[in-house]
């Protein structure tokens, strides 16, 4: 019987290696850094209240009629690190232009000049202009390039891909769509996921038990528990302990179902993050339930959304950034790093303008 018994606890024991805690605790410490962190600018020889001012200069809208003094202020009264320094004497100057203009450039713009979104884009523009009708408007502004050298949906899958790449470790993809965008730039980037699962709309606590190796630990206690003669055996889920990325790369709703469930499935502790197939939005709080650790290429500051009364729309952002670079060239800005509303924006003055879009934990 000993024997018997020594059996069953070894084949237990290959179930998994290892029980997992749902609970994450975050001291205050690390909140704060994570909070100076996630600014467009930061030098640490200057306050939070400091780097936040100079990271909304950096998106070129709203600069009052105090902000050269203030960086003046800030380049002689502080000791910038180098690389910073230099950036805040592109940022004067291209403020010193763009206050200096006088005159209302015009714009002829692909999109639709009825919409609110082009509207409340123009209006943000630090200086005045007038917005000419295209003949043939965009109708898919997500998926089209414009001035950017790809588009908002490919630069979100890249942002993924290249975090996959700097990790280099394993990940399972999880996907709702048989060919998704997310798919085709991972064929580009010759990279594949150690196991691929289809979701199906089925029960996403099995769905995520079967992914998890749950499932495969319920059956093999089910058949030891059949062999064991009645004897009384303790069981603790256990998942599979290889698992450390995955890529959920579902539609926003059944963003909202799976990562729930894989958190209730003892599996809090993995790094899940979501693709252009979600094209999530964070215009309020609400966007934000059941999504709380989720990695997802939002463009800006999570906290910037759930803060404000105004509704930024991917496509108001991808507007808003295109007019503003149009602005830039025909005032003479010869280059500027942006803090965009799409993205963070590298503008040379020619060429396509380079954007990236950063992954937020939210």
């Amino acid at each position: 019987m000993k024997d018997f018994l020594l059996i069953i606890v070894i084949i237990m024991s290959a179930c998994s290696s290892q029980q997992y805690s749902q609970n994450l605790i975050i001291n205050s410490e690390d909140t704060l850094v994570k909070n100076e962190a996630g600014l467009f600018f930061f030098d640490q020889n200057l306050s939070y209240e400091e780097n936040k001012k100079i990271s909304a200069l950096f998106s070129y809208r709203n600069i009052g009629q105090d902000a050269k003094d203030f960086i003046v202020n800030i380049q002689n009264n502080r000791n910038l690190e180098t690389e910073n320094r230099q950036l805040i004497r592109t940022l004067y100057n291209n403020i010193n232009r763009i206050q200096a203009s006088k005159k209302r450039v015009q714009i002829k713009t692909p999109f639709d000049l009825d919409s609110t979104d082009v509207y409340l884009s123009a209006y943000e523009q630090p200086i005045k202009n007038k917005l000419l009708r295209s003949n043939q408007p965009v109708t898919n502004i997500l998926s089209n390039k414009l001035l950017f050298c790809s588009s908002y949906y490919d630069e979100m899958d890249i942002s993924v891909i290249d975090k996959l790449i700097q990790e280099d470790r394993d990940f399972v993809l999880i996907t709702d769509q048989k060919v998704s965008n997310f798919q085709i730039n991972l064929i580009k980037g010759n990279i594949l996921p150690k196991k691929n699962y289809f979701y199906d709309q089925q029960n996403p606590q099995a769905f995520a038990a079967e992914v998890l190796g749950i499932k495969e630990s319920q059956e093999r206690f089910n058949e030891i528990k059949r062999i064991s003669s009645g004897l009384s055996i303790e069981f603790l889920p256990r998942r599979n302990s290889n698992l450390e990325i995955i890529i959920l790369d579902v539609s926003a709703s059944n963003l909202k179902r799976l990562l729930p469930a894989f958190n209730y499935n003892y599996a809090a502790d993995l790094n899940y993050y979501s693709t252009s197939s979600a094209n999530l939005l964070f215009n309020d709080e609400i966007d934000l339930n059941d999504l709380e650790k989720l990695f997802a290429p939002i463009p800006r500051p999570v906290d910037s959304y759930s803060k404000t009364k105004e509704i930024f729309s991917n496509n108001h952002a991808i507007i808003s950034d295109t007019i503003l670079v149009e602005v830039l060239r025909q005032i003479g800005v010869s280059k500027a790093l942006v803090n965009g509303y799409s993205g963070i924006l590298k503008y040379t003055g020619s060429g396509c303008i380079e954007r990236d879009i950063p992954l937020t934990q939210i």
